[in-house]
């Protein structure tokens, strides 16, 4: 008697359960496959613009470090063109400067050493890993220092480079203040 009531239950909430997935019986083959196709284009949809996304940060971290390179390139061009062209007789001045590599990060780091002994010999593993500080809502690594490329090469073209005493002073100024032999500078007359 008490499995009958366990049986009819059953067969209760089974006629229950095909009663709420009756309408999809119903449905024609055409109609599932478009579901389908919709679910499958919206879960594609949301892939792509994860991937995107990730792909987005990636090239701004990359370009961030390229306009890091010309700022400081055109930093250093601004300077010399405003100290360069207050050289009495120098005229007008435009500086190009050319870098070696670009800026250099340096973090700080944890390192782990390991050290194991075997038959065989001394095994040392060591892992070092950037630490990152948490603060307002984002992540942030500890900078150390940022190593600045070195400048390859200048050309320095001035109206009053004609003079030699003139042209004479830009190359011993610009030397001076790049730390860059004299060979790496060239100045030229312009118009």
């Amino acid at each position: 008697m008490f499995m009958d009531k366990i049986i009819e239950n059953n067969i209760s909430k089974n006629s229950r359960n095909k009663a709420k997935f009756d309408w999809l019986s119903k449905l024609s083959p055409k109609y599932i496959k478009i579901a389908v196709l919709i679910i499958v284009v919206i879960i594609s949809f949301v892939l792509y613009l994860n991937l995107s996304s990730e792909k987005n940060i990636q090239s701004d971290e990359v370009s961030s470090t390229y306009i890091s390179t010309l700022k400081y390139s055109e930093e250093i061009e601004n300077k010399l063109e405003n100290i360069l062209g207050k050289i009495d007789g120098a005229g007008d001045v435009d500086v190009m400067v050319s870098l070696d590599g670009s800026p250099e990060m340096v973090y700080a780091t944890d390192s782990d050493s390991k050290t194991s002994s075997t038959a065989s010999g001394t095994t040392t593993t060591t892992s070092s890993n950037i630490i990152v500080v948490n603060g307002k809502g984002n992540s942030e690594a500890i900078l150390l220092k940022e190593n600045l490329p070195k400048v390859k090469g200048v050309i320095v073209v001035s109206s009053g480079a004609d003079n030699i005493q003139i042209k004479l002073d830009i190359l011993n100024a610009v030397s001076t203040l790049l730390d860059i032999s004299v060979d790496k500078i060239n100045v030229l007359k312009g118009i």
